[in-house]
Protein backbone atom coordinates (compact mmCIF):
# COMPACT_ATOMS: atom_id res chain seq x y z
CA UNK A 1 0.00 0.00 0.00
CA UNK A 2 2.76 2.41 1.31
CA UNK A 3 5.04 1.30 -2.42
CA UNK A 4 1.35 2.78 -4.41
CA UNK A 5 1.11 5.89 -2.44
CA UNK A 6 4.57 6.56 -3.30
CA UNK A 7 4.21 5.99 -6.88
CA UNK A 8 0.84 8.61 -6.82
CA UNK A 9 3.48 12.00 -7.24
CA UNK A 10 5.39 9.93 -10.06
CA UNK A 11 1.67 9.06 -12.36
CA UNK A 12 0.67 12.54 -11.11
CA UNK A 13 4.28 13.93 -13.03
CA UNK A 14 4.13 11.95 -15.91
CA UNK A 15 0.51 13.22 -16.61
CA UNK A 16 1.30 16.79 -15.89
CA UNK A 17 4.73 16.62 -18.34
CA UNK A 18 2.55 14.43 -20.97
CA UNK A 19 -0.32 17.10 -21.02
CA UNK A 20 2.61 20.16 -21.51
CA UNK A 21 4.10 17.81 -24.72
CA UNK A 22 0.96 17.45 -26.34
CA UNK A 23 -0.20 21.20 -26.04
CA UNK A 24 3.42 22.01 -27.47
CA UNK A 25 2.88 19.64 -29.95
CA UNK A 26 5.26 16.52 -30.22
CA UNK A 27 6.62 14.94 -33.84
CA UNK A 28 4.22 13.67 -35.96
CA UNK A 29 3.21 10.10 -36.05
CA UNK A 30 4.47 7.05 -38.50
CA UNK A 31 7.37 9.32 -39.72
CA UNK A 32 11.05 8.86 -39.80
CA UNK A 33 12.81 10.94 -37.39
CA UNK A 34 14.87 12.30 -40.23
CA UNK A 35 12.16 12.98 -41.83
CA UNK A 36 10.27 14.80 -39.07
CA UNK A 37 11.03 18.81 -39.53
CA UNK A 38 10.64 18.63 -43.15
CA UNK A 39 7.06 16.62 -42.74
CA UNK A 40 6.30 19.59 -39.79
CA UNK A 41 5.36 22.19 -42.77
CA UNK A 42 3.33 19.56 -44.59
CA UNK A 43 1.21 19.35 -41.26
CA UNK A 44 0.93 23.10 -41.02
CA UNK A 45 -2.91 23.49 -39.94
CA UNK A 46 -2.67 27.34 -42.25
CA UNK A 47 -2.28 24.68 -45.37
CA UNK A 48 -5.77 23.25 -44.70
CA UNK A 49 -7.46 25.13 -47.20
CA UNK A 50 -8.22 25.08 -50.91
CA UNK A 51 -5.68 26.31 -53.66
CA UNK A 52 -6.57 29.07 -55.81
CA UNK A 53 -3.81 29.70 -58.59
CA UNK A 54 -2.75 32.86 -59.82
CA UNK A 55 -0.56 33.59 -62.64
CA UNK A 56 2.53 34.41 -60.71
CA UNK A 57 3.70 37.32 -63.34
CA UNK A 58 2.36 40.04 -65.15
CA UNK A 59 1.82 39.42 -68.55
CA UNK A 60 2.92 42.80 -69.46
CA UNK A 61 6.82 42.25 -68.53
CA UNK A 62 6.63 39.39 -70.57
CA UNK A 63 8.43 40.24 -74.41
CA UNK A 64 6.13 40.02 -77.03
CA UNK A 65 9.04 38.65 -80.22
CA UNK A 66 7.52 35.36 -81.35
CA UNK A 67 10.93 34.19 -82.18
CA UNK A 68 11.91 34.70 -78.89
CA UNK A 69 8.77 32.29 -77.29
CA UNK A 70 7.40 34.42 -74.39
CA UNK A 71 5.98 31.24 -73.20
CA UNK A 72 7.54 27.80 -72.61
CA UNK A 73 4.22 26.09 -73.98
CA UNK A 74 3.30 22.65 -71.74
CA UNK A 75 4.40 19.39 -72.83
CA UNK A 76 6.23 20.79 -75.71
CA UNK A 77 8.99 18.12 -76.75
CA UNK A 78 12.32 19.75 -78.14
CA UNK A 79 15.57 21.66 -77.12
CA UNK A 80 17.01 20.91 -74.45
CA UNK A 81 14.05 18.74 -73.16
CA UNK A 82 13.20 16.29 -76.00
CA UNK A 83 11.67 14.51 -73.51
CA UNK A 84 9.05 16.97 -73.22
CA UNK A 85 8.40 19.98 -70.72
CA UNK A 86 7.25 19.06 -67.40
CA UNK A 87 6.66 23.06 -66.49
CA UNK A 88 6.25 26.09 -68.44
CA UNK A 89 8.59 29.15 -68.74
CA UNK A 90 8.09 32.54 -69.19
CA UNK A 91 11.07 35.52 -70.80
CA UNK A 92 10.68 38.51 -69.88
CA UNK A 93 11.53 42.07 -70.88
CA UNK A 94 13.69 42.93 -68.25
CA UNK A 95 14.58 41.65 -65.03
CA UNK A 96 11.48 40.94 -63.25
CA UNK A 97 9.05 40.30 -60.22
CA UNK A 98 7.56 36.83 -59.74
CA UNK A 99 4.65 36.60 -57.68
CA UNK A 100 2.95 33.51 -55.43
CA UNK A 101 0.65 32.24 -57.07
CA UNK A 102 -1.46 32.11 -53.96
CA UNK A 103 -0.68 31.96 -50.11
CA UNK A 104 1.22 29.11 -48.96
CA UNK A 105 4.52 28.07 -46.66
CA UNK A 106 8.21 27.67 -48.30
CA UNK A 107 8.76 24.50 -48.06
CA UNK A 108 12.41 24.54 -49.75
CA UNK A 109 15.17 26.45 -51.29
CA UNK A 110 18.31 25.05 -53.57
CA UNK A 111 20.53 27.82 -54.20
CA UNK A 112 23.09 26.37 -56.82
CA UNK A 113 24.40 29.94 -57.46
CA UNK A 114 22.87 33.42 -55.68
CA UNK A 115 21.30 33.97 -59.35
CA UNK A 116 20.33 30.87 -59.85
CA UNK A 117 17.76 29.37 -57.24
CA UNK A 118 15.02 26.85 -56.83
CA UNK A 119 12.40 27.73 -54.50
CA UNK A 120 9.09 25.43 -53.74
CA UNK A 121 5.78 26.50 -52.09
CA UNK A 122 3.37 24.70 -50.76
CA UNK A 123 -0.39 26.35 -51.14
CA UNK A 124 -1.89 23.22 -49.13
CA UNK A 125 -1.73 19.45 -48.52
CA UNK A 126 -1.25 18.58 -51.85
CA UNK A 127 -0.80 21.54 -54.63
CA UNK A 128 2.66 23.28 -54.32
CA UNK A 129 4.64 25.68 -56.88
CA UNK A 130 7.79 24.66 -57.95
CA UNK A 131 10.05 27.69 -59.24
CA UNK A 132 13.21 27.62 -60.78
CA UNK A 133 15.91 30.22 -62.02
CA UNK A 134 15.38 32.61 -59.83
CA UNK A 135 17.43 35.66 -58.21
CA UNK A 136 17.11 37.60 -55.21
CA UNK A 137 14.92 35.78 -53.79
CA UNK A 138 13.14 37.48 -50.90
CA UNK A 139 11.59 34.77 -48.97
CA UNK A 140 13.25 31.62 -47.00
CA UNK A 141 11.74 28.33 -45.63
CA UNK A 142 9.27 27.92 -43.39
CA UNK A 143 8.44 31.55 -44.41
CA UNK A 144 4.03 32.11 -44.61
CA UNK A 145 3.72 33.86 -47.88
CA UNK A 146 0.76 35.83 -49.52
CA UNK A 147 -1.00 35.52 -53.01
CA UNK A 148 0.81 38.30 -54.96
CA UNK A 149 3.61 38.43 -52.51
CA UNK A 150 7.16 39.09 -54.55
CA UNK A 151 9.72 35.85 -53.92
CA UNK A 152 12.12 36.86 -56.24
CA UNK A 153 13.09 38.16 -59.39
CA UNK A 154 13.45 36.50 -63.00
CA UNK A 155 17.38 35.56 -64.09
CA UNK A 156 19.00 36.79 -66.69
CA UNK A 157 19.88 33.75 -69.03
CA UNK A 158 22.38 34.52 -72.52
CA UNK A 159 20.15 37.19 -73.76
CA UNK A 160 16.84 36.95 -71.98
CA UNK A 161 15.08 37.18 -68.91
CA UNK A 162 13.56 33.88 -67.50
CA UNK A 163 12.08 31.92 -65.18
CA UNK A 164 10.38 28.40 -64.69
CA UNK A 165 7.21 27.78 -63.35
CA UNK A 166 5.86 24.17 -62.53
CA UNK A 167 2.89 23.02 -60.33
CA UNK A 168 2.97 19.40 -58.06
CA UNK A 169 -0.46 17.91 -57.60
CA UNK A 170 0.51 15.13 -54.86
CA UNK A 171 -3.07 13.87 -54.84
CA UNK A 172 -2.63 13.24 -58.74
CA UNK A 173 -0.62 9.78 -60.04
CA UNK A 174 -0.63 9.93 -63.70
CA UNK A 175 1.85 12.13 -64.74
CA UNK A 176 5.62 13.03 -64.40
CA UNK A 177 6.97 11.97 -60.63
CA UNK A 178 7.74 14.78 -58.29
CA UNK A 179 11.10 13.22 -57.25
CA UNK A 180 10.91 14.74 -53.78
CA UNK A 181 13.82 16.55 -52.00
CA UNK A 182 15.36 16.56 -48.88
CA UNK A 183 11.99 16.10 -46.54
CA UNK A 184 9.63 16.33 -49.00
CA UNK A 185 8.74 12.59 -50.16
CA UNK A 186 8.35 12.28 -54.06
CA UNK A 187 4.65 11.80 -55.52
CA UNK A 188 1.95 12.99 -57.15
CA UNK A 189 2.86 14.78 -60.44
CA UNK A 190 3.83 17.72 -62.39
CA UNK A 191 0.98 18.78 -63.85
CA UNK A 192 -0.20 21.61 -66.64
CA UNK A 193 0.07 25.14 -64.29
CA UNK A 194 -2.63 26.44 -67.17
CA UNK A 195 -5.18 24.01 -66.18
CA UNK A 196 -5.02 25.13 -62.85
CA UNK A 197 -5.02 28.87 -62.94
CA UNK A 198 -8.41 30.92 -61.95
CA UNK A 199 -11.00 31.66 -65.48
CA UNK A 200 -9.88 35.08 -65.42
CA UNK A 201 -6.18 34.64 -65.68
CA UNK A 202 -6.65 31.72 -67.59
CA UNK A 203 -8.29 33.74 -70.09
CA UNK A 204 -5.61 36.30 -70.37
CA UNK A 205 -2.83 33.91 -70.44
CA UNK A 206 -4.59 32.60 -73.78
CA UNK A 207 -5.46 35.40 -75.42
CA UNK A 208 -1.47 36.31 -75.11
CA UNK A 209 -0.03 33.12 -76.36
CA UNK A 210 -2.11 33.32 -79.11
CA UNK A 211 -1.45 36.69 -80.02
CA UNK A 212 2.11 36.30 -79.60
CA UNK A 213 2.45 33.09 -80.84
CA UNK A 214 0.22 30.72 -82.19
CA UNK A 215 -0.93 33.05 -84.90
CA UNK A 216 2.95 34.17 -85.87
CA UNK A 217 2.90 30.43 -85.81
CA UNK A 218 0.30 30.03 -88.24
CA UNK A 219 1.70 33.04 -90.15
CA UNK A 220 5.15 31.07 -91.34
CA UNK A 221 6.83 32.46 -88.63
CA UNK A 222 9.09 30.84 -86.58
CA UNK A 223 8.38 30.42 -82.57
CA UNK A 224 10.50 29.22 -80.05
CA UNK A 225 8.87 26.25 -78.20
CA UNK A 226 6.32 25.18 -81.35
CA UNK A 227 5.89 22.57 -84.08
CA UNK A 228 3.54 21.30 -86.62
CA UNK A 229 2.88 18.70 -84.21
CA UNK A 230 2.88 21.03 -81.28
CA UNK A 231 1.59 24.46 -80.98
CA UNK A 232 -1.07 24.80 -78.25
CA UNK A 233 -0.21 26.26 -74.78
CA UNK A 234 -0.54 22.69 -72.96
CA UNK A 235 0.55 19.30 -75.31
CA UNK A 236 0.50 15.96 -73.98
CA UNK A 237 4.48 14.78 -72.48
CA UNK A 238 3.61 11.32 -73.17
CA UNK A 239 2.89 11.49 -77.15
CA UNK A 240 -0.46 9.60 -78.22
CA UNK A 241 0.14 5.90 -78.99
CA UNK A 242 -2.12 3.84 -81.25
CA UNK A 243 -1.14 0.26 -80.24
CA UNK A 244 1.81 -1.46 -78.21
CA UNK A 245 3.48 -1.55 -81.14
CA UNK A 246 3.55 1.93 -82.91
CA UNK A 247 6.95 3.93 -82.93
CA UNK A 248 4.95 6.98 -81.74
CA UNK A 249 6.69 7.44 -78.27
CA UNK A 250 9.55 9.18 -76.45
CA UNK A 251 12.04 6.71 -75.98
CA UNK A 252 15.40 6.43 -74.23
CA UNK A 253 18.78 4.68 -74.61
CA UNK A 254 18.49 1.86 -72.12
CA UNK A 255 22.09 1.68 -71.85
CA UNK A 256 23.93 4.79 -69.99
CA UNK A 257 26.99 3.95 -70.93
CA UNK A 258 26.72 4.43 -74.43
CA UNK A 259 25.29 8.55 -73.44
CA UNK A 260 27.59 10.79 -74.99
CA UNK A 261 28.38 13.39 -77.66
CA UNK A 262 29.20 10.93 -79.90
CA UNK A 263 27.34 7.47 -81.11
CA UNK A 264 23.61 6.72 -80.99
CA UNK A 265 21.23 9.80 -80.22
CA UNK A 266 20.26 9.30 -76.47
CA UNK A 267 16.63 10.26 -76.88
CA UNK A 268 14.57 9.84 -79.89
CA UNK A 269 10.63 11.39 -80.19
CA UNK A 270 8.19 10.33 -82.48
CA UNK A 271 4.99 11.92 -82.60
CA UNK A 272 1.93 11.40 -85.01
CA UNK A 273 -1.01 13.49 -84.81
CA UNK A 274 -3.80 14.44 -86.84
CA UNK A 275 -3.88 18.75 -86.31
CA UNK A 276 -6.47 21.44 -86.80
CA UNK A 277 -4.00 23.17 -89.04
CA UNK A 278 -1.54 21.15 -90.58
CA UNK A 279 -3.60 17.77 -91.26
CA UNK A 280 -1.80 14.32 -90.13
CA UNK A 281 1.79 15.35 -88.73
CA UNK A 282 4.91 12.91 -88.14
CA UNK A 283 7.29 15.28 -86.33
CA UNK A 284 9.81 13.74 -84.35
CA UNK A 285 13.15 14.99 -82.18
CA UNK A 286 16.35 13.36 -82.64
CA UNK A 287 18.51 14.42 -79.40
CA UNK A 288 22.37 13.98 -78.66
CA UNK A 289 23.40 14.18 -75.26
CA UNK A 290 26.36 16.54 -75.09
CA UNK A 291 27.15 16.49 -71.11
CA UNK A 292 24.82 16.74 -68.12
CA UNK A 293 21.56 18.49 -68.89
CA UNK A 294 22.37 19.30 -71.93
CA UNK A 295 20.97 17.86 -75.39
CA UNK A 296 21.26 18.84 -79.44
CA UNK A 297 18.13 18.17 -80.32
CA UNK A 298 17.31 18.42 -84.06
CA UNK A 299 13.48 18.87 -85.66
CA UNK A 300 12.78 16.37 -88.39
CA UNK A 301 9.66 15.01 -90.52
CA UNK A 302 9.48 11.12 -90.32
CA UNK A 303 8.10 8.47 -93.11
CA UNK A 304 7.66 4.97 -91.84
CA UNK A 305 6.54 1.95 -94.15
CA UNK A 306 5.15 -0.89 -92.03
CA UNK A 307 4.54 -2.93 -94.80
CA UNK A 308 8.01 -4.54 -94.56
CA UNK A 309 9.82 -6.34 -91.56
CA UNK A 310 12.13 -5.17 -89.90
CA UNK A 311 9.79 -1.81 -90.52
CA UNK A 312 11.40 1.71 -92.40
CA UNK A 313 11.79 5.05 -91.34
CA UNK A 314 13.14 8.02 -92.79
CA UNK A 315 14.09 11.29 -90.83
CA UNK A 316 13.99 14.76 -92.73
CA UNK A 317 15.32 16.86 -90.72
CA UNK A 318 14.42 20.70 -90.42
CA UNK A 319 17.21 23.36 -91.65
CA UNK A 320 18.54 26.28 -89.93
CA UNK A 321 19.44 28.88 -92.52
CA UNK A 322 23.00 27.37 -93.74
CA UNK A 323 23.18 24.30 -91.32
CA UNK A 324 21.98 21.39 -92.46
CA UNK A 325 21.90 17.58 -91.43
CA UNK A 326 21.38 14.67 -93.73
CA UNK A 327 18.81 12.50 -94.03
CA UNK A 328 18.55 9.08 -92.13
CA UNK A 329 16.99 5.99 -93.14
CA UNK A 330 16.20 3.32 -90.45
CA UNK A 331 14.76 -0.23 -89.76
CA UNK A 332 13.42 -0.58 -86.64
CA UNK A 333 11.19 -2.87 -84.70
CA UNK A 334 8.98 -2.92 -81.38
CA UNK A 335 8.94 -5.21 -79.02
CA UNK A 336 5.90 -4.61 -76.49
CA UNK A 337 6.14 -7.80 -74.69
CA UNK A 338 7.44 -6.73 -71.64
CA UNK A 339 6.20 -4.49 -69.10
CA UNK A 340 7.71 -1.88 -71.06
CA UNK A 341 7.81 -1.50 -74.71
CA UNK A 342 11.51 -1.53 -76.41
CA UNK A 343 12.41 -0.47 -79.77
CA UNK A 344 15.16 -1.72 -82.06
CA UNK A 345 16.68 0.75 -84.76
CA UNK A 346 19.59 0.95 -86.79
CA UNK A 347 20.14 4.54 -88.88
CA UNK A 348 22.54 4.54 -91.63
CA UNK A 349 22.93 8.06 -94.09
CA UNK A 350 23.07 5.69 -97.18
CA UNK A 351 20.06 4.12 -97.30
CA UNK A 352 17.98 1.79 -95.77
CA UNK A 353 20.10 -1.03 -93.80
CA UNK A 354 18.95 -4.49 -95.21
CA UNK A 355 18.97 -6.27 -91.16
CA UNK A 356 20.22 -5.44 -87.93
CA UNK A 357 23.56 -5.44 -87.40
CA UNK A 358 25.85 -4.46 -83.80
CA UNK A 359 25.48 -0.59 -84.59
CA UNK A 360 21.81 -1.33 -83.60
CA UNK A 361 20.76 0.25 -80.76
CA UNK A 362 18.04 -0.32 -78.04
CA UNK A 363 15.50 1.89 -76.67
CA UNK A 364 13.18 1.70 -73.86
CA UNK A 365 9.63 3.79 -73.81
CA UNK A 366 9.83 6.54 -71.56
CA UNK A 367 8.31 6.46 -67.71
CA UNK A 368 6.71 8.53 -65.80
CA UNK A 369 10.34 8.83 -64.41
CA UNK A 370 12.89 11.46 -65.78
CA UNK A 371 15.05 9.80 -67.93
CA UNK A 372 17.66 11.51 -66.18
CA UNK A 373 17.00 9.74 -63.50
CA UNK A 374 15.82 6.50 -64.54
CA UNK A 375 18.55 5.64 -67.06
CA UNK A 376 21.87 4.77 -64.89
CA UNK A 377 24.38 7.45 -66.83
CA UNK A 378 27.87 7.54 -65.29
CA UNK A 379 28.60 11.38 -66.69
CA UNK A 380 25.46 12.35 -64.64
CA UNK A 381 26.50 10.44 -61.44
CA UNK A 382 29.38 12.20 -61.05
CA UNK A 383 28.17 15.39 -62.10
CA UNK A 384 25.52 15.12 -59.24
CA UNK A 385 27.78 14.05 -56.44
CA UNK A 386 30.75 16.38 -57.40
CA UNK A 387 29.31 19.40 -58.80
CA UNK A 388 27.05 19.64 -56.04
CA UNK A 389 27.58 20.75 -52.38
CA UNK A 390 24.40 18.92 -51.05
CA UNK A 391 23.92 16.40 -53.26
CA UNK A 392 21.44 14.77 -51.33
CA UNK A 393 19.37 17.77 -50.75
CA UNK A 394 19.24 18.34 -54.90
CA UNK A 395 15.52 17.78 -56.34
CA UNK A 396 17.07 15.36 -59.00
CA UNK A 397 16.09 17.64 -61.66
CA UNK A 398 19.35 17.68 -62.60
CA UNK A 399 19.34 21.44 -64.18
CA UNK A 400 16.19 21.66 -65.57
CA UNK A 401 14.93 18.75 -66.96
CA UNK A 402 12.28 16.95 -64.79
CA UNK A 403 9.27 14.46 -65.80
CA UNK A 404 6.40 14.96 -67.86
CA UNK A 405 2.66 13.84 -68.70
CA UNK A 406 -0.59 14.30 -67.77
CA UNK A 407 -4.01 13.91 -69.34
CA UNK A 408 -4.40 17.10 -71.18
CA UNK A 409 -7.54 20.14 -71.36
CA UNK A 410 -6.94 22.33 -74.62
CA UNK A 411 -7.06 25.38 -73.62
CA UNK A 412 -6.24 26.98 -76.80
CA UNK A 413 -8.82 29.26 -78.45
CA UNK A 414 -9.64 28.20 -82.01
CA UNK A 415 -8.02 30.64 -84.31
CA UNK A 416 -8.30 30.52 -88.55
CA UNK A 417 -4.88 30.13 -90.16
CA UNK A 418 -3.67 33.23 -92.50
CA UNK A 419 -1.80 32.54 -95.06
CA UNK A 420 0.57 29.16 -93.86
CA UNK A 421 4.35 29.57 -95.57
CA UNK A 422 6.93 27.56 -95.26
CA UNK A 423 8.18 26.80 -92.00
CA UNK A 424 11.38 24.71 -92.84
CA UNK A 425 14.11 27.27 -93.22
CA UNK A 426 15.20 29.20 -89.17
CA UNK A 427 18.01 31.41 -88.97
CA UNK A 428 21.17 29.56 -87.44
CA UNK A 429 20.68 31.82 -84.58
CA UNK A 430 17.09 31.10 -83.94
CA UNK A 431 17.49 27.21 -83.42
CA UNK A 432 19.78 28.06 -80.84
CA UNK A 433 17.75 29.45 -78.99
CA UNK A 434 15.00 26.55 -78.41
CA UNK A 435 18.58 24.85 -76.82
CA UNK A 436 16.95 27.36 -74.11
CA UNK A 437 16.05 27.10 -70.15
CA UNK A 438 12.47 26.72 -70.23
Amino acid sequence: MQIKKALIPLIIMVVIFSGIMLFLGGPPENIPENQQEGNQILEDSRLNRTAIIHLPIKIEDLITEPHEGPIGPWGYHGGNHPEGFDHTGFAFKAPSPIYSPDDGIVAYIEERSSDDIKVIIFHNYTIASWFDHLTNITVTEKDFVTKGQIIGYSKQYDSRNIIDWGLIDLNNNTGPIFPGCENIPEGGSFVPPFSYLVEEDLAKIEAFFNETMLQPFLNGEFVSGMNKAEHRLINPVFPERSNPEDITGVWILEDGNKWGPSGPPEILTFIHRNTTYFGEVFHAVYADFQRPVEFDAWDADFEINESVTPHRIKLIFAQYGEETKAPLYGIYEVNASGSRAKLKIEFSENGYPTAFSSNASIYIIRSRYHPLQEINIPEIAAYSTLSREKPQDDCLNYGNTLLKTIPIKLTTNPVTPAGLKSNRIFLTELRMRTVTRY
